[in-house]
């Protein structure tokens, strides 16, 4: 709550103000008035709490810098022990040689449905991705390479999915998981177009410049 008071505090005064008054139409000496610019300032704070940040790690042993556009975690995947606590949340990648889209789980990962390939070595796995725009929504299944020791499933075809992130409002990803059913994530992608920019502005990749398609602004 610290950290939350310092960096919003208006989100504080109105969570008071609605525990005190119940966030009725009418407060305990008469008719309850939150001014304007205190809303707008909630919602603006809200809004940055659910948008996207974005970060950079090196490699100590290459020099290579990786430039990286993230979500906030999900809530709880829906899933029973020991996965009660598994989150998700949704990852670009950039350097200066490739780009990657992927989810990454915080409390590990098994899922059913997988398949090994022989020829390259790797594990991949189907899912389903809901993507929501507006008042409009339409499903993928889509393929993922699964890397068991990073916890996460790499889009195998990410550019046409980097564009849908960067349209979308949010998305809906169902992950079958072993002996449990289906867990759901639900990922805000607020600011997810303009961190990837920024992402792509920094890692200056040939691969992304190439093959990056940019959506289309109407109106």
């Amino acid at each position: 709550m610290e950290s939350l008071t310092k960096s919003y505090p208006h989100i504080v005064v109105l969570f008071i103000t609605c525990t005190l008054v119940g966030c009725s139409d009418t407060g305990p000496t008469g008719p309850l008035v939150i001014p304007q610019s205190v809303i707008e300032e909630v919602e603006e704070g809200l809004k940055n709490l659910r948008e996207w940040k974005t970060g950079s790690q090196v490699d100590r042993m290459t020099d290579e810098k990786n430039y990286y556009a993230y979500s906030e975690w999900s809530d709880n995947l829906g899933l029973e022990f020991p996965y009660e606590n598994n989150k998700a949340r949704l990852i670009y990648v950039c350097n200066k040689d490739y780009h990657s889209l992927l989810f990454e789980f915080s409390d590990g990962m098994l899922l059913n449905g997988t398949n090994y390939d022989h020829n390259d070595g790797r594990t991949y796995v189907s899912l389903r991705i809901r993507w929501y725009s507006g008042e409009s929504s339409e499903i993928d299944s889509l393929s993922f390479s699964i890397d068991y020791d990073r916890d996460a499933l790499y889009f195998v075809n990410p550019n046409p999915s980097i564009n849908k992130v960067r349209e979308s409002s949010s998305l809906l990803a169902e992950f079958d998981w072993y002996n449990q059913g289906y867990g759901y994530a639900e990922i805000s992608l607020l600011g997810a177009s303009e961190r990837i920019e920024e992402t792509l502005d920094k890692c200056r990749s040939r691969y992304c410049q190439m093959l990056w398609i940019r959506p289309s602004v109407s109106g």
